[in-house]
Order: C-alpha cells, then sequence, then structure tokens
C-alpha cells in the first residue's frame, strides 16, 4: 500500500510541475467520492477527462486517507472495516438463503457437518485432514455457484430455452465432477485407514 501511495503522489507531483498544466499550483478543489469529500494537498484543479476522473477519484481519496491515517501515527493501512463487514453479511445471506431454498446445499451442508468429526476418526494427520474438509467446502462452493446460475437463468427467460437448459445442464456437471472428486477422496481416506 505504501508503494501505490508513493506512485500516486509522484504522478501528481509530475502533473503539478508539468509546465502543459494550465492550472496555477496553489489552487486545490475538494475531491467528492462516494459522499465523502476529501481535500488533500495534491487535488490541484487540472483538466482531465470525466471518465479519467470516475476511476481515479475513489483510489485516490483512499489513497489520500490512508496518507493522513499514517501520518497522524496509525501503524497499518486501516482496511474499510464496514466493506468488510457488508461483504461478510451478503455472503451469510446468500448461505442462509440456499440452506433455506436449495434442498441439494442442505444435504450437502449436512454431509459436511457429518464429515468434519469422521475427518477426525480417519486419520491423525492435521494435513490429511483439512484436505477431507476442504474438498467438501468445494462442493458446497459450487453448488452455490451452479444455484446461481440457474437462478440467473430462470430471470432470463421463464420459457424454455435449450440454449438455458445446456447452461444449466453444463453446472450441474460440474456439481457431479467436483463429487467425483470427494467422493474419490474421501473413499481413499477410509481405504487407508481401515485397509
Amino acid at each position: 500500500m505504501g508503494l501505490v501511495a508513493i506512485a500516486w503522489i509522484w504522478r501528481d507531483a509530475v502533473r503539478v510541475s508539468d509546465p502543459r498544466n494550465s492550472a496555477p499550483e496553489n489552487v486545490t478543489h475538494v475531491s467528492v467520492a462516494n459522499g465523502r469529500r476529501c481535500l488533500g494537498p495534491f487535488d490541484i484543479a487540472r483538466p482531465r477527462s470525466a471518465l479519467a476522473h470516475e476511476r481515479s477519484e475513489r483510489f485516490s481519496c483512499e489513497i489520500r486517507a490512508s496518507a493522513r491515517r499514517r501520518a497522524l501515527g496509525a501503524s497499518r493501512p486501516v482496511l474499510s472495516e464496514h466493506k468488510l463487514f457488508r461483504a461478510l453479511q451478503a455472503s451469510l445471506a446468500g448461505l442462509l438463503w440456499a440452506l433455506r431454498s436449495e434442498r441439494a446445499f442442505r444435504l450437502e451442508a449436512g454431509v459436511l457437518a457429518a464429515a468434519v468429526p469422521a475427518a477426525f476418526i480417519l486419520t491423525p494427520d492435521a494435513f490429511r485432514r483439512a484436505e477431507l474438509i476442504a474438498v467438501l467446502l468445494i462442493v458446497l462452493a459450487v453448488e452455490l455457484l451452479n444455484t446461481a446460475i440457474e437462478k440467473l437463468c430462470d430471470r432470463t427467460t421463464p420459457d424454455f430455452d435449450p440454449a438455458i437448459k445446456a447452461i444449466k445442464d453444463m453446472g450441474s456437471a460440474a456439481v457431479f465432477c467436483v463429487l467425483l472428486m470427494a467422493g474419490a477422496i474421501w473413499i481413499g481416506a477410509v481405504l487407508a485407514r481401515f485397509w
């Protein structure tokens, strides 16, 4: 993050010292990104295209805020907690929605719940336990992606469409392939333990 801030400040310093820049160096303006006002030393009034301004405004505001936090003695760059919290909320809402509405996801989540203690019984190796649990988490992730694809296809058109059917079938095939992989890994662990 520090290198990005230095590169951003260097870019602004080069633009300020550029004789083609028509604005005087001591003119500043207030940047507005996502409703926040950010005033920084490198907010020089300079001509920019609207698209470049839109793309860089949010990033430059975050860089300046990070630089201000470091100048005020923050020990590390602070990530935006509310963004992380919103992402966590969205993830949990997706999991709860899938648990309430998708029978296949509920079945796979139940298998995962039963498989966690079984992984500790099957093998004393911590890496092998993590492998057994992770493969079932991959099954859940692919099932969630398949469900998302199916719901999106259903929203696209309620009528029967052969192309939509092929897309749904491919998503289902992806889940089937991951289930075969998980089954092979678990069967291998059981045979290694009891054979």
